[in-house]
Order: structure tokens, then C-alpha cells, then sequence
């Protein structure tokens, strides 16, 4: 307990010394190490350099499906995508309906417009984003859901985070046959 004083006490001298020191930004005790910044004394938590973060532009996107909502059949909801600076994108979907037949087999893929005629099949399936979605049925549509990946970006590609998918088209297949499409838009900020 002694020792443990003693320790307490010079940690907390030294910590005074160096706060007001005017000349000392950096001391050593132990196997920590404070530094003074800005005028306040900072313990670092490792003498690593952190690692290069990827600068990407945060950037929201929507995809929006259907305008009959009078339609039950008719696939009406969005899927929203929000990118961070790290180059993450969530996406988050809502689907009203649509997706009455819960045993059916539902397809969510990103695919190029470019790739191709698309009546002759050319298109190219850029990800298939299925797997991140958490089929939740209601009421002929889907619960709300979200999912996080680096595995694709909406506008960082050159940082490395994957394919980018603003612009592209995001479809909808209902056992294999194409229930609906839209493109991923930028969202734009009002006011």
C-alpha cells in the first residue's frame, strides 16, 4: 500500500511539472508516456502511428421502387445508402409491399446499365446485396432493415472500398424472374 502511494504521488508530481512546465511537452514514466497539448496534459495510449484513414466523401443515395401503392403485387419501398468518410456504406430498406409470396426466393443485385441490352441479359451483376438483407415479412412487404459493408462504396473506388453503385441499377427478382429496378440516385440536401 505504501508503494502503491509513493507511485501515486510521483505520477501526480510529475504530471504537475510537466503541466506547468513551459518548455516540456513530452515525459516518461514508467512505460507511459504523457505529452502536453494544448495546454492541457494527455496520457498516450500507444506510441503506434494510427493507421491512414481513407478519405471518401459522405454521400447519400436512394433507390425507390413503385408508385402504385393502390397495387399490392407492385414492389413499392427504398433502399437508402449512406457512406461515411472510411469508404462504409449502410444500407437501410423499407419495403411496403410486394413480397406477399414469403416462400418465393428474392434477389436484391446491383447491376451496371452500361453492361449492356439489357433484353437480351447483358446486364452485369455488380454485388448481389442479398445476403445483407434480413427478410422480415409484414403485411406484404419487409421490416425495416440495415446492414453495414465495405464491400462496396457509393463513390470511393479509387480508396479501395469496393465497386461503386451510385448511378447503377439495383434489381429485384422474384424466383429469378425481374420484378423491379431503379437506379441508385444521389440524394441531394434540401435547404
Amino acid at each position: 500500500m505504501k508503494s502503491t502511494l509513493i507511485e501515486l504521488f510521483l505520477c501526480t508530481l510529475v504530471l504537475v511539472l510537466i503541466f506547468q512546465s513551459p518548455v516540456a511537452s513530452k515525459y516518461v514514466f514508467g512505460n507511459v508516456e504523457y505529452e502536453k497539448v494544448g495546454g492541457q496534459v494527455q496520457q498516450k495510449r500507444n506510441n503506434k502511428p494510427s493507421p491512414p484513414v481513407s478519405k471518401c466523401q459522405c454521400t447519400q443515395a436512394i433507390a425507390e421502387f413503385g408508385e402504385d401503392a393502390t397495387d399490392p403485387s407492385c414492389i413499392v419501398g427504398s433502399v437508402q445508402f449512406v457512406q461515411n468518410p472510411c469508404g462504409q456504406l449502410t444500407m437501410t430498406g423499407v419495403f411496403q409491399s410486394g413480397f406477399q409470396n414469403t416462400a418465393a426466393d428474392y434477389k436484391f443485385k446491383l447491376v451496371s446499365p452500361n453492361a449492356g441490352d439489357e433484353s437480351v441479359g447483358r446486364n452485369e451483376t455488380i454485388k448481389d446485396i442479398t445476403k445483407f438483407i434480413d427478410f422480415k415479412f409484414f403485411r406484404g412487404g419487409l421490416k425495416t432493415w440495415s446492414a453495414t459493408t465495405s464491400q462496396i462504396s457509393l463513390n470511393c473506388n479509387e480508396k479501395g472500398a469496393g465497386p461503386n453503385v451510385l448511378n447503377q441499377r439495383l434489381y429485384i427478382y422474384v424466383n429469378n424472374d425481374r420484378a423491379g429496378s431503379t437506379t441508385v440516385r444521389k440524394r441531394h440536401r434540401r435547404g
